[in-house]
């Protein structure tokens, strides 16, 4: 049984990219300030990263309006104090796909910061001169990023006359971006359990799986009323991320309700034993056999959410012989068991099975 059979999603590929960065960036923008930095510094391995003072780091402008009256607007840009008291503007791009002319996107959010930069004079260093600038796109897609990272790759696609080569390396296309792969940071241990960072690569990996993992980092981490828009933030980036999976919309909103409230399940009125309960006096009521379909709807879809297809369909053969308390037993189960093959075999075993 598919949980999500019943239910049906029109999908917008470029639509949904879209809605997904933009959550990115309200996430990040409130959230990620000293995580974004130190992914600089361990995992892009940049030494100038050992020069930033962070305990200056500030919000960059990031929307200007071009000589072709056009906007210009990355995700988010930070200004960060050196330790020699000039400054460093990182600007920042958030990429759930890859795209293979992001390279002239950044060169056009450099070209805006720069304007920024000249035209505004408390945005310099202290000698007037112009702050050093770095670009990063902050991909979180499961394919390697394979798309050019500088312009000089794109103008070097086939080799020219020995003497445009000169003139090419005097005065050719320089801008260039980096590209902080968070699946790649994420497998090779280099992002905190409890960083935002870490969060985002899991539940981009398997929100099926890793969100009660990911849920109970969080709510330690930002659970106080004091992270409120921090929450609303991230529960916002993890409704997009879920939506264009087969996640069932009453447990898609539910993880959003948690995220919300964290340490409020009391008052939440989604708590297990609460909807498992009224699911089952509403199936006593209306006939038992109704009663235990709903049952089993339930149970199969909270398996699922927590474990996977592959067991919830392993699940269901069980289920069939059982009745609502045994069924209820394995919906607890759902709940205490941290791994699939320990739920599985507690459904398995004989108490499960009793009749």
């Amino acid at each position: 049984m598919d949980p999500s059979a019943n239910e049906t999603r029109t999908l917008h590929p470029a639509r949904d990219r879209r809605r997904h960065d933009q959550t990115y960036k309200r996430l990040f923008s409130l959230g990620a300030k000293a995580a974004l930095v130190a992914l600089i510094r361990d995992f892009a391995a940049e030494e100038w990263a050992n020069d930033l003072d962070f305990s200056a780091i500030e919000p960059f402008p990031t929307e200007t309006v071009g000589a072709d009256l056009q906007r210009r607007l990355c995700d988010c840009a930070f200004r960060v104090r050196l330790t020699d008291d000039r400054w460093v503007v990182l600007l920042f791009e958030f990429q759930s796909s890859k795209n293979p002319g992001m390279v002239l996107k950044t060169l056009r959010y450099s070209e805006a910061a720069l304007t920024v930069l000249y035209e505004v004079e408390a945005q310099r260093n202290p000698d007037d001169s112009m702050p050093f600038m770095f670009s990063f796109v902050v991909y979180s897609g499961a394919e390697p990023w394979t798309a050019e990272t500088t312009l000089a790759g794109l103008a070097r696609r086939s080799e020219p006359l020995p003497a445009m080569a000169r003139a090419v390396a005097d005065s050719g296309p320089w801008h260039s971006h980096r590209v902080l792969d968070l699946q790649a940071a994420l497998a090779q241990g280099l992002l905190l359990e409890g960083s935002v960072l870490y969060w985002v690569a899991a539940l981009e990996q398997d929100p099926w799986r890793n969100f009660p993992s990911v849920h109970r980092s969080m709510a330690a981490q930002w659970g106080g009323p004091e992270y409120r828009d921090e929450r609303q933030a991230f529960a916002d980036w993890t409704d997009e991320r879920v939506r264009v999976t087969d996640v069932p919309e009453d447990v898609r909103q539910d993880m959003r309700q948690r995220i919300i409230q964290p340490k409020e399940e009391d008052e939440m009125g989604q708590t297990y034993t609460e909807w498992a309960e009224g699911h089952r006096q509403r199936g006593l009521e209306q006939g038992r056999a109704e009663g235990r379909a709903a049952l089993v709807l339930l149970v199969l879809r909270l398996a699922t959410w927590r474990f996977g297809r592959e067991a919830a369909r392993r699940l269901e053969g069980m289920m069939r012989s059982m009745g609502v308390e045994q069924l209820a037993r394995v919906g607890d189960a759902v709940v205490e068991c941290d791994t699939a093959d320990e739920f599985l075999a507690v459904a398995g075993s004989d108490d499960a099975q009793e009749q």
